[in-house]
């Protein structure tokens, strides 16, 4: 009787140490897996489904740029990036692409970045909008210089964050204001 008892009890353990051993592996992965049923096939009574396990790599995009639409604006988590200046980063993803109307096979893109700056719905002037604008640092990442046509999205990351040299003063009156940044494309067909 114990013996089939410490069976049952080891039995047990195993089934709990590898279905926790799985548990634990789906969680430290860095991708995000998705299951969905392909396909169900079978009759009220007995069924079956074919399930397909993949992972999913997803750029939400702000706003995508293209031949028709060259410019977008994006307002900047200022309370985010207050809330640790030396180290918070507010990260931009935004499409370009490339139309193709013509017989081309290789665009060039050029973008452009502007800081605007608002009060209570109201744009600023060029002073308060250099002053803060300065406070400012823009590291653009992007993949290519050149799309062709094979090419159907490029992603541009823009990673905003606070410079380090300027006063703090200038920091505490950031909360008080809108600011955005405008981003404008010129697109060259080769």
């Amino acid at each position: 009787m114990k013996a089939i008892k410490l069976i049952k009890n080891c039995m047990f353990s195993k089934k709990f140490i590898i279905t926790l051993l799985l548990i634990i592996s789906f969680t430290m992965s860095s991708n995000t897996f998705a299951y969905w049923s392909t396909m169900v096939t079978g009759t009220q009574i007995n069924t079956s489904a074919t399930f397909k396990i993949g992972s999913v790599n997803f750029v939400n995009h702000e706003f995508v740029l293209d031949d028709n639409n060259t410019s977008g604006s994006y307002l900047i988590n200022v309370t985010h990036l207050l809330e640790d200046p030396n180290n918070n980063i507010d990260e931009l993803n935004f499409g370009v692409k490339c139309l193709f109307n013509n017989n081309n096979d290789e665009c060039e893109v050029s973008i452009d970045y502007e800081v605007l700056v608002y009060r209570n719905g109201t744009k600023q002037g060029s002073s308060r909008t250099k002053r803060y604008g300065s406070l400012m640092d823009f590291e653009e990442v992007q993949l290519s210089e050149n799309l062709t046509k094979d090419d159907n999205l490029e992603t541009v990351k823009l990673l905003i964050s606070l410079t380090e040299e300027n006063k703090r003063n200038d920091y505490r009156n950031l909360p008080r204001f809108d600011i955005y940044i405008s981003i404008n494309i010129d697109i060259e067909y080769n």
